[in-house]
């Protein structure tokens, strides 16, 4: 976590709405299909900044497409494998 006291949940909605440029439409149950701004590229985008803010490192099946923001944020929260 980082020093500011950001959770995780709140690290990701942030990160989502940098890279989308909007809020994720159903919060942390948001997934790809539910936004057409989330590219395969704006999802590598998107891990890269969850893991920047939170100092993390997540595992590389989270570079493929498919994860809801919740996932991203419960791998994040857990130190997402690696610190």
């Amino acid at each position: 976590m980082p020093v500011d006291g950001t959770t995780a949940a709140e690290a990701v909605l942030a990160a989502f709405k940098d890279v989308t440029g909007d809020t994720a439409p159903r919060g942390l149950d948001t997934l790809p299909q539910d936004v057409g701004e989330w590219t395969s590229l704006a999802h590598v985008r998107l891990v890269h900044a969850i893991e920047q803010q939170l100092g993390c490192e997540l595992p590389e099946r989270f570079l493929a497409v498919g994860p809801s923001l919740g996932e991203l944020a419960a791998a994040a929260g857990t130190g997402g494998g690696t610190a």
